[in-house]
């Protein structure tokens, strides 16, 4: 069987509140990940914006893990997808 020759794998799996705000004069948007100081990113779209602020954050990470070898997790609560409007944006206050 192909599972036997499978080597178990273990990855941490970290989650940061991303804060996306709509430029005025574009439909596109900033998004900040205020836990990673420095992590910011834009979009064209929303749908962009969050693969950039995505990319942004892995590279942040990766090179504070090489820097520090240590990553930092957020803390605080958790907001329900539910709860968020339903023109993708949410701003947290």
């Amino acid at each position: 069987m192909a599972t036997q020759n499978m080597k178990k794998i273990v990855r941490n799996i970290y989650q940061y509140t991303a804060i996306f705000e709509p430029d005025e004069k574009t439909i596109g948007c900033t998004v900040t990940i205020h836990s990673l100081p420095g992590c910011i990113s834009e979009g064209d779209s929303f749908e962009k914006a969050l693969e950039n602020i995505k990319e942004a954050a892995n590279l942040y990470l990766e090179v504070i893990k090489e820097q520090t070898n240590k990553i930092s997790q957020e803390r605080g609560e958790s907001i329900p997808i539910d709860n968020v409007p339903s023109n993708g944006f949410s701003l947290l206050t």
